[in-house]
């Protein structure tokens, strides 16, 4: 099974999915300094919650790639008790 994922850096992905929320909304705003942001999202509380939250959409991708994997085993399995 190929896992898209390995090499996935689970603090620079929230970190950068931080960025680009705050981007959006700033642009949206008209928001022309990050400075509020900056502070506003300094917390490691921030950044831990957005870090679990990758971490379990990858535990979720692996568990349905397993799923199919498994799926396609019974299938398999049962074409060859049809023969």
């Amino acid at each position: 099974m190929k896992s898209h994922h390995a090499t996935i850096n689970v603090e620079d992905l929230a970190e950068q999915a931080l960025n680009a929320a705050c981007q959006t909304i700033q642009a949206a705003l008209g928001v022309t300094d990050g400075g509020l942001a900056s502070r506003h999202f300094s917390s490691d509380i921030t950044r831990a919650d957005l870090e679990e939250y990758i971490r379990l959409e990858l535990l979720n991708k692996r568990m349905e790639a397993q799923e199919r994997a498994e799926a396609s085993i019974v299938a398999s399995l049962r074409g060859q008790e049809q023969k």
